[in-house]
Parts: C-alpha cells; sequence; structure tokens
C-alpha cells in the first residue's frame, strides 16, 4: 500500500505573518523550557571562572576577545540581585546562556522558514538545531558563548532577509560591530555580508561594488571609535596585554589539527557520556574499556557517514544545475568555510567554536529542500525524506539527553561539589583552602564555598618562589587566628606532595585529619614550631 503524502508545502505565507511569528515564538519557548529543564550540575572551568568573576564585581577588565563580556554578565546578575537573589552568579548566568540558545533556536526557524519555504521543515531544522551537542551544551551552561551565537545568527537573518541597498550596508555593519563586541569572531560576518553584496541578483555591479564599499567603511569607522571608547573607559591597569598573545595555545596550528577539527565536529553534532566540556578523550580512552570503546567509535563512525553522505548530496545536486539561489548559497557557504577555519586555526577539538558551524549546516538543508521544491522534485519523494529527517532528529536528541545533557543535570553526581558544599558546612569564610594542582576542583570551592584558595604543584615541581607564597598565606592565617585544610585526592601520597626535604621549614606543619568525603581526605593545618 503506498504511503500517503505529506504536503510539505503549504500556501505561501507573507513575510512575518503572524502563523509564522507565532510558531517561531512557540519553538523558542519549548527551547528555553528544555535548556531551563536541563540546567548542567557538572560545570564547565570557564563557566566557573565567568561566575567567579562576576559574583565577586571584579572592576570592568578589558578583553579585547570579548569586550561585553564583563558588562552584559555584571548588569544582568545586578538584576537578579535587585529581585532578591543572594547565591552566586552560576544560575543567574546559566539563564542567560539558555534565554541566548532560544533566541538562536528561534532566529535559526525564521532562516530556516525563509531558505525552505515550508514551515514544517524549518520546525524540524530549528529543533534539530536545538538538539545538537553543542547548541544543547553550551544553552545549559555559563559559559559565554550562546550570546554572540544569537548576535552572529541575527545578523546572517539580517543580511539574507533584508534588500540589499546603502542602508542595508550601514545597518549591517552597526550589527557587526555589536556582534563583535559580543565576541571578535563575529568579523567573520563582514566576509559572508560583503560576499552576500557582491553577488546580489538584479543589480548592475557598481551598485554591488558601491553597497560593499559602504558596508567597510561604515564597519571600519565604527570598529575605530568603539576601540577609542574602550581604551579610554577602561583604565589602564586593567588591560592585559596577555589578551593580544598567541602563546597560550590558541592559534597554534599544526596538521594534526585537520584530524582534531573533524572530531570536534562530530562532538558538536552528537554527544558521548563521559565527554563533555572539561573531559579529556585521550584520558577517556585510556580508562575505557573494549566495549565502550567499540560504542565510540561506531557512534562517531556513524555520525561521521551521515555528515559525509548529506556533504556528498548536497555537492551533487548544486553541482549538476545551476543554484537558483545563487546569493544565499554563496553566503552560507562562506560562513561554513570561514568559521570552520576559525575553529581549526583557534582551539580545533572544542565544540563551542564549531557551533556556528552546526547552525550553517542545518541552513543549508532548509536552502537545499526549498531548492528541491522549486526544482519541481516529486511530492512524494520529499515526503519520505521529511520522515528521515524526522527520525534523524528524534535520534538525535534522545540520543544527546541520554548520553550526556541528563547525566550532568545530576547535581548528586558531581563529587567537586559535593566536596564544596561539605567545605562550606566545616569551615569559615576567612579559612584557607590548600589544593593540590586541581583548577576545576579550586573553582568550584571558590565559587560555591565561597572560600580562598590556594593551589600548589606537586612534589619537586613546586618552585622556591611557591613554597615561600604558601608559608606566607598560612602565616597570616595562623596570625589571624583562622584555619588552614589541606584537600587531599585519595590517591596523593603526602610525602610526594609536601616533599619536606627540599625545604625542612615544611617540616614543621603538621596536620590533623579532620574529614573525608568522596575520595578526598580534608586535613587541618596547625603550626608546631615557632620559627615558622
Amino acid at each position: 500500500m503506498r504511503a500517503p503524502v505529506i504536503d510539505v508545502d503549504l500556501p505561501p505565507v507573507r513575510r512575518g505573518s503572524r502563523a509564522d511569528i507565532g510558531l517561531g515564538l512557540g519553538i523558542a519557548c519549548l527551547a528555553l523550557f528544555l535548556y531551563l529543564g536541563t540546567l548542567s550540575r557538572h560545570y564547565s572551568a570557564d563557566g566557573l571562572a565567568y561566575a567567579l568573576d562576576i559574583g565577586r564585581n571584579m572592576p570592568l577588565r578589558l578583553d579585547v576577545y570579548h569586550a561585553a563580556l564583563a558588562p552584559l554578565g555584571a548588569l544582568w546578575y545586578r538584576l537578579w540581585t535587585l529581585c532578591g537573589w543572594r547565591e552566586n552568579a552560576m544560575i543567574p548566568l546559566q539563564v542567560l546562556n539558555a534565554c541566548a540558545g532560544a533566541i538562536s533556536v528561534g532566529v535559526v526557524f525564521g532562516l530556516a522558514l525563509h531558505l525552505s519555504r515550508s514551515r514544517i521543515m524549518a520546525a524540524l531544522i530549528a529543533v534539530g538545531f536545538a538538539v545538537s551537542g553543542a547548541t544543547w551544551l553550551l544553552s545549559v551552561e555559563a559559559e559565554f558563548v550562546t550570546v554572540p551565537l544569537a548576535a552572529a545568527l541575527a545578523l546572517l537573518w539580517g543580511a539574507l532577509v533584508l534588500p540589499p541597498r546603502d542602508r542595508t550596508a550601514v545597518a549591517l555593519a552597526l550589527g557587526t560591530g555589536v556582534a563583535a563586541l559580543f565576541y571578535l569572531n563575529s568579523l567573520i560576518l563582514g566576509a559572508v555580508i560583503l560576499v552576500g553584496f557582491l553577488v546580489a541578483p538584479a543589480a548592475n555591479l557598481r551598485a554591488r561594488t558601491r553597497w560593499a564599499i559602504v558596508y567597510g567603511l561604515a564597519l571600519a569607522t565604527g570598529l575605530a571609535l568603539c576601540g577609542a571608547a574602550l581604551i579610554l573607559a577602561v583604565p589602564s591597569g586593567s588591560r592585559d596585554p596577555a589578551l593580544l598573545s598567541t602563546t597560550t595555545g590558541y592559534a597554534a596550528f599544526e596538521p594534526v589539527d585537520l584530524l582534531r577539527g573533524v572530531y570536534g565536529l562530530l562532538r558538536a553534532v552528537a554527544l558521548f557520556p563521559g565527554l563533555a566540556l572539561n573531559d579529556c578523550t585521550p584520558a577517556f580512552w585510556q580508562a575505557a574499556g573494549m566495549l565502550e570503546r567499540l560504542a565510540f567509535v561506531a557512534c562517531y563512525g556513524a555520525v561521521a557517514g551521515i555528515l559525509a553522505l548529506a556533504a556528498v548530496r548536497l555537492a551533487r545536486y548544486y553541482t549538476r544545475r545551476r543554484p537558483p539561489r545563487r546569493r544565499a548559497l554563496w553566503m552560507l557557504l562562506v560562513w561554513l568555510i570561514a568559521y570552520a577555519a576559525f575553529a581549526v586555526l583557534w582551539v580545533p577539538s572544542d565544540v563551542s567554536f564549531w557551533a556556528p558551524v552546526i547552525a550553517g549546516g542545518w541552513l543549508l538543508g532548509a536552502l537545499w529542500w526549498g531548492d528541491c521544491a522549486q526544482a519541481g522534485v516529486a511530492r512524494l519523494r520529499r515526503a519520505r525524506w521529511l520522515r528521515v529527517i524526522l527520525a534523524g532528529v528524534l535520534l538525535l536528541g534522545a540520543a544527546n539527553a541520554d548520553f550526556a545533557i541528563l547525566p550532568r543535570h545530576r547535581q548528586d553526581t558531581n563529587l567537586r561539589y559535593r566536596l564544596a558544599e561539605s567545605l562550606s558546612h566545616h569551615t569559615t569564610s576567612h579559612d584557607l583552602i590548600v589544593l593540590v594542582d586541581d583548577p576545576v576542583t579550586a573553582l568550584h570551592i571558590m565559587v560555591f564555598a565561597g572560600r580562598p584558595v590556594f593551589t600548589m604543584a606537586a612534589g619537586t615541581e613546586m618552585s622556591t618562589a611557591v613554597r615561600q607564597e604558601l608559608r606566607l598565606a598560612l602565616q597570616a592565617v595562623w596570625e589571624a587566628r583562622h584555619d588552614a585544610f589541606l584537600v587531599l585526592p585519595a590517591s596523593q601520597d603526602w610525602e610526594s606532595l609536601w616533599n619536606a626535604k627540599a625545604d625542612p621549614q615544611f617540616s614543621l606543619i603538621v596536620r590533623v585529619p579532620a574529614w573525608s568525603i568522596d575520595g578526598w581526605s580534608i586535613d587541618r593545618l596547625v603550626e608546631s614550631g615557632e620559627d615558622f
């Protein structure tokens, strides 16, 4: 029996009709409820550091990569405190990211509707983007990623939908400058918009060139004015020259980064148990058993195969015929290539840099669908593809939820948080916590326990300067009649950590067992001699 034909081509609707707006808002609201209901309780290091800075009410600091990061976070957290919020900044910042993620989903729906000319397909594209690994993972964290993503997508919508003209060029230049304040890599949008002007249909070469020049001049002028204002507004002591350096692991390209980039792209689509923002794949692979390794290879092998098949189909379709919407195709291709190149150059395995590529891939699928309908591809054939896409979206959402999102939503499995909670109950806010070199645990303690932390290296790696700094910190705590606590993993050897032979003065420190929790032992440090 022949399957019923699904009418995927609804009657033409006016741009911005109430039905479109209502459906877009509904999908965005559903995405917001999804993200708020699955906020991460296994916090990333960048999210913790951001929440710590905002919660401390630190002075404005010039970050050339995220100029609007501190002001926006501080203003948002201030609004929460005015409404009665008395806790740390983690949840407010997570809610901010969830809102930005939902806005991104709504904008993707609007773009997909414009490209596919089908509400059903646009809704599927938006939902698929919403449950993709990078989108969902970053929308439930406190990292500053979804806000610039939403700004970039909104600007892409304007570049695709607004008719090319001089005032459009000025407006898009202003939007590019604003997006660059959220994240400097949004300047990539400049290439996308320039291509859109240069290949605009129904315009002569002179007009297209004029629009591109107006856009470039307006963007350069705006960036110069914003840069000067930021430099004048921020005290010179708050300008960190290290922010302009690429010696910290960023932009250090090597050929193997191409493979790392492919892996980062696969992770941005589908998540895997035990591998999230702070997790190390080599460490996971070393600790995994045979079945886990096979599941890992099967999962990402399948994702790679599906993406490759989709890329081949799109390439064959557009190389065998003249694209009916050449401008939109070129803009999306430049978006994909530019953002992918940046991700490979910057941090190839980080899913956060692949989120714009994921959005561009879904939108390219929407464009293909609309072109198929315009080319007269059989409706029955498209209905079958619609079922395949629907099944893929449902499978992707269920897998990402089960593999990573829901496990990270459980706070009782976050052992670092449990340690911080225990320290907050057994210590005072003036006590010093001495910790082995573990930045993520230190951030948990500072954010959720509100305790000062001294992080030290293990064994002979501790330099003379660090030892002196630790001695001074302990002496200051003891003179103020407060306590110092040493937090050690159960597997850590005391002698190799402290290495008293390398510094005899450390033999004057006595540790008194206090309590233990989840594999950590907490000892109180006391002074045994007057010379320390």
